[in-house]
């Protein structure tokens, strides 16, 4: 079929998930176990959806938060529609958040931020 352009588009969160992950730190672990919002799933994968002006789709998925984010809850993929000026995706790219994380100045900053979250946790 076609897709229905005339119509608003929903942009309520669609799949809630709950996840459990070790936040590692100096041979010492704390699990975590919390509640999602993911965009899509393919198969029991979550996914993350995001849309990125045309030449500028790597810097915008090399965001700091959609990474901190997706490693969290387990997000492997992330897709992109790259969209011209008048708003309107053209073309999708796909990559991987260790693609995203190798390609950008994120290695640091991740680190520093799981240091200080696990920091926290280790508080309560």
């Amino acid at each position: 079929g076609h897709p229905d352009t005339d119509s608003p588009v929903d942009t309520r969160p669609t799949f809630e998930i709950m996840v459990r992950t070790d936040l590692m730190m100096g041979g010492e672990c704390i699990n975590l176990c919390c509640g999602a919002e993911v965009d899509a799933l393919r198969g029991d994968e979550p996914i993350e959806l995001k849309t990125a002006p045309e030449g500028k789709d790597s810097g915008f998925v090399r965001n700091f938060s959609n990474v901190m984010q997706s490693e969290i809850v387990g997000v492997r993929t992330i897709v992109v529609g790259i969209k011209k000026d008048n708003f309107i995706v053209e073309k999708v790219v796909e990559k991987t958040v260790n693609e995203i994380k190798s390609t950008g100045d994120l290695e640091k900053p991740t680190s520093q931020c799981y240091a200080f979250l696990f920091e926290v946790l280790s508080e309560m």
